[in-house]
Formats: structure tokens, C-alpha cells, sequence
């Protein structure tokens, strides 16, 4: 998968994942320890999460980091 094909991806994935969270944006950040505007970007397909931070988000939305990143 190209990076542009992994960031869109990741971006479907994440807005299911708030989607059914029933979580805002604001609540995750709290949850997770990330800033409003990275989480944003990234459901936005401008960029992808280092692992590190990506795990924590995961944590926050109760899903597998594998979720995420695998078709």
C-alpha cells in the first residue's frame, strides 16, 4: 500500500472509530493525552501517527492498534 493509500486509510478508520466511540474530538484528546489538532489532522488523511501516539489512541477509542493500519 502507497502512503498516500495508508494515510486515507487510517483517516476511514479513525472517523468509524469516533464515530462509534460517541466520543468528541476534545473527549479523545482528554482521554488519550493528544492534542485536539493532531487527532484532527490525522481524521483529516494530512498525516499519519507515530506508533507511540497511535497506541494511545487506540487505548482511548478501545480498539486494536491493528485496526487501524490493517486492510
Amino acid at each position: 500500500m502507497r502512503d498516500a493509500e495508508r494515510t486515507e486509510y487510517f483517516a476511514g478508520q479513525l472517523k468509524t472509530a469516533i464515530k462509534e466511540s460517541n466520543l468528541s474530538i476534545k473527549e479523545i484528546a482528554a482521554k488519550s493525552g493528544l492534542s485536539e489538532i493532531i487527532i484532527m489532522q490525522w481524521r483529516q488523511g494530512k498525516i499519519l501517527p507515530k506508533i507511540k501516539s497511535l497506541v494511545k489512541l487506540s487505548k482511548a477509542l478501545d480498539k486494536n492498534v491493528s485496526w487501524f493500519i490493517d486492510k
